[in-house]
């Protein structure tokens, strides 16, 4: 579950290219946009951790149900891929 966190954790945070994310962490030169990633590993741990919760537990990750619903589409398709994902905000 921590593993998780930390994982969708970066999709707000941005996540580095090539480089450990806590030792040197991403900065936006506008400080608003974002880029992270996913493995293709990483996006089967998140899956395997989404599927094993129940619904409240999901509730309790983001209770306003406003980025988890699209986050378990986007990690479902990109699973079923057998791909990574590329997340952008911008």
């Amino acid at each position: 579950m921590e593993r998780a966190a930390t994982l969708t954790g970066y999709i707000l945070s941005g996540r580095p290219v090539l480089r450990d994310a806590s030792a040197q962490p991403f900065y936006s030169e506008d400080n608003v946009f974002r880029l992270s990633y996913w493995t293709a590993e990483e996006v089967s741990q998140l899956k395997l951790t989404f599927d094993s919760l129940s619904e409240s537990h999901l509730r309790d990750l983001d209770p306003d149900w406003g980025a988890l619903p699209s986050t378990q589409e986007a990690t479902n398709a990109a699973f079923n891929r057998k791909s990574g994902l590329i997340i952008t905000v911008a």
